[in-house]
């Protein structure tokens, strides 16, 4: 129970990444005028990256070396992790 529990709440922050890049990789956060929002953009970004990694590399450990099954929370933080990690190789 309290691992379901720890891989929806990994669910919703590898949600908030993944918008937070789609934002950043279309250039909305980046066409912002204010500095304010442009400083949190990149005090953001960073840990936010280690943040994908970490959560890519977790679930990989859990289904891998752990043996836990797939269910829809940890199969959507591989995707959703590994689509981040694979589009940030291509965004310019």
């Amino acid at each position: 129970m309290k691992h379901d529990l720890q891989i929806k709440n990994i669910f919703y922050l590898t949600l908030f990444a993944g918008c937070y890049f789609l934002l950043a990789f279309n250039g909305v956060l980046q066409s912002t005028s204010s500095k304010l929002i442009g400083g949190l953009f990149e005090l953001f970004t960073i840990p936010l990256i280690l943040l994908i990694v970490a959560i890519f590399v977790f679930s990989l450990y859990q289904f891998l070396i752990k043996g836990i099954k797939l269910t829809f929370y940890s199969s959507a933080n591989l995707l959703v992790s590994s689509i981040v990690i694979v589009a940030m190789f291509f965004v310019n």
